[in-house]
């Protein structure tokens, strides 16, 4: 009876053992599999960063050359303000459209608000207040009051307040090529 008790307990331990490396070996397994997928899902991102930044690196240059053809426009303009500017004539048609057309949309154009009614127009008019004619400016909308307004061109807030000159509450944007925006 007790060599039947030992050989039990002998197979009941080697039961477990054997349970231990299988399981253990399924675990293995397991981890390798999911190690496998990480590895290939760091390799993906590896080359989808080196893709980002090979976009990046285009995306800089594209933007510098813009820079420097506009910051040579610029010299050219500054230089020679009162004569012939057929040389900026040439200067321009080297840049290509695309950059045409990101120039014009760094632009302030467009209605800020969703009401397209002008209530003074730019030119000679009736001064609202000193009620003589003097030259306007700008174009003024006319809209319900909570009307969203919204800059028609990425800049920056050079001012926000109140102001004493008869504007009330003003909002300026400074956009790139010199332009200013007024709200």
């Amino acid at each position: 009876m007790q060599k039947q008790k030992n050989q039990n307990f002998l197979l009941n331990i080697l039961f477990i053992i054997l349970l231990i490396f299988v399981l253990a070996a399924l675990f293995i397994t397991f981890v390798s599999s999911k190690l496998e997928d990480i590895r290939a899902q760091k390799a993906y991102l590896i080359k989808q960063n080196s893709l980002m930044e090979k976009k990046i690196q285009a995306k800089k240059a594209f933007y510098e050359e813009i820079e420097d053809k506009i910051a040579d426009i610029q010299v050219l303009i500054d230089k020679d303000k009162y004569h012939d500017n057929a040389h900026i004539s040439r200067l321009l048609k080297t840049i290509t459209p695309e950059q045409k057309s990101l120039i014009v949309q760094a632009l302030p154009s467009g209605y800020p608000a969703s009401t397209h009614r002008v209530t003074s127009p730019f030119g000679y008019r009736m001064h609202p207040i000193f009620h003589t004619r003097k030259f306007h400016y700008g174009l003024d909308f006319g809209g319900k009051v909570g009307t969203p307004v919204k800059a028609t061109a990425d800049g920056i807030v050079e001012f926000a307040g109140f102001n004493k000159g008869g504007y009330g509450n003003l909002v300026v944007l400074a956009h790139n090529y010199g332009f200013k925006t007024a709200y």
